[in-house]
């Protein structure tokens, strides 16, 4: 018998060697499959009482064995010949990789062009406002002006009749006729004048002279979602992301990784230890939805909703404290097992020399094993982190709002998020630009710009994981 050595030595057979068992494997297995579907073909089409003719039946067996038969052919050539399994493997990793970048590549592209699209329609969009918002004032001011000349014909009218008359009776009267027409235009006046100093006040709240970018920009990060297209801001949703990141950290990080360090370093080779493990790893799996129904049932329903109905102004049955624990939940799984096996990563020679040195248990732990696996532990928490910010599907359960008009209260207020306002932006109908085509849907750029921001905190976190991950390299290095 040859040894391990000798049969790596041993050369390649060549592709082909299989050859011919994969020409007669992919006719005969052609062959095979294609008359068994004629057959249950048939079968099926006589117990429906349908007509079948012999030219049919040779079609539809023809046509399934060029169908199947190169597909068995491929298949065996492949499971007999290693050479052709190294090259589809990567003639197969190599369009895979492809296929990635160009998908990549495809998306990046339409998101720069939503991006452009929005910088290029919305300083349109906000001057064509401002317009609309000078022509109201002007309008109201236009009557304001023609009610004044009104009164002032009147008066002179009035004036004139009078000089012309000399019977005191006929005086008296124009003077009565000619102040009853004041006093109704004066009327009409002062309800012009609240409508006018309305429409002054909408025109200075709205009025936006400066259109740059840059203007655009800070309009956009620092304002709340309320308005028109032009005038939305993504400020609530940002911030409610950062508090629900935050929330979500606090109570995921503590208990999963003590329950790391519980199923590493203290529990016993039991079946219930077996059986915790074996859920853990599942949970991993389940559905963001899922995990949003759980939230909705136990942190609204059982705990912020009889609070909100004790005292209304101080709770919120569906808020950010409740959506950030949904998250937590979802993450805890993610977060054991990768701190699991970042302390799994971790030398038992550390634990010994300690042990050998009269350390206790916990000592150990928290000294150096804990220390060491940081690193892994840092990393997996701000991945995990990262997947729960970009989730929208828990949130929409738990009863994040669409448009929040104002900074969040963790506790007494409505809550949205960056994923839960780019779902609304996306679904919002189309709108005409002053100057360019009707197909051009804005929306689809303040999306994207959304789209943008949330990649920006994707990205910045999952930098942040690097560089905690590589400071802590160097301080054990050290």
């Amino acid at each position: 018998m040859s040894s391990p050595q000798e049969m790596l030595r041993s050369p390649t057979p060549p592709a082909s060697a299989s050859l011919p068992t994969a020409v007669v494997f992919g006719l005969l297995g052609g062959l095979a499959i294609s008359v068994f579907l004629v057959i249950c073909d048939t079968a099926i089409a006589l117990g429906q009482g349908a007509d079948l003719s012999v030219p049919h039946l040779a079609f539809a067996g023809g046509v399934l064995f060029l169908a199947f038969a190169p597909l068995l052919f491929l298949a065996s050539w492949w499971y007999h010949s290693r050479r052709v399994q190294d090259t589809g493997f990567r003639w197969i990793g190599l369009f895979a990789t492809f296929f990635g970048l160009a998908v990549l590549f495809y998306f990046f592209v339409n998101l720069g062009s939503d991006v452009t699209l929005w910088f290029q329609a919305t300083p349109r969009l906000i001057e064509a406002k401002n317009q609309a918002l000078v022509e109201k004032v002007k309008v109201e001011e236009a009557k304001q002006q023609n009610l004044e000349g009104l009164i002032a014909s009147v008066i002179d009218l009035g004036n004139k009749a009078i000089d012309r008359e000399t019977d005191p009776r006929e005086i008296a009267k124009i003077k009565k006729q000619t102040d009853r027409a004041v006093k109704r235009a004066k009327i009409e006046s002062e309800a012009v004048n609240p409508t006018l100093n309305e429409k002054r006040n909408e025109r200075d709240r709205g009025l936006r002279p400066d259109t740059t970018p840059l203007a655009i920009l800070v309009h956009f990060l620092t304002k709340p979602n309320e308005g028109d297209v032009q005038d939305v801001g993504i400020m609530p949703a940002f911030l409610g992301s950062l508090w629900l990141g935050f929330i979500t950290l606090v109570f995921a990080v503590p208990v999963g990784v003590g329950a790391a360090i519980y199923l590493e370093e203290y529990r016993t080779s039991s079946g219930l230890s077996r059986v915790i493990q074996v859920n853990i790893n599942n949970l991993a799996g389940v559905p963001a939805i899922v995990y949003g129904i759980l939230g909705s049932f136990v942190f609204v329903g059982l705990i912020f909703m009889p609070l909100s109905q004790w005292n209304d102004q101080l709770f919120r049955a569906r808020n950010l404290i409740a959506g950030g624990l949904t998250l937590g939940l979802m993450t805890l799984p993610v977060i054991i097992v990768s701190a699991q096996e970042a302390l799994r990563a971790v030398p038992q020679s550390i634990r010994s020399g300690a042990y050998a040195l009269g350390a206790t248990h916990w000592q150990t732990i928290r000294s150096l094993v804990l220390p060491m696996a940081t690193p892994g532990i840092m990393t997996g928490t701000i991945l995990a982190v990262s997947r729960a910010i970009g989730e929208a599907a828990p949130l929409v359960v738990i009863g994040a709002s669409q448009s929040v008009t104002e900074a969040p209260n963790p506790l007494s207020s409505a809550f949205t998020a960056l994923p839960v306002q780019i779902y609304q932006w996306a679904s919002q109908p189309p709108v005409p630009v002053p100057g360019m085509p009707p197909g051009v849907h804005v929306w689809h750029g303040t999306t994207g710009m959304a789209i943008v921001l949330l990649l920006i905190l994707l990205l910045g976190l999952n930098a942040m994981a690097i560089y905690l991950r590589n400071s802590s390299q160097k301080t054990l290095r050290g």
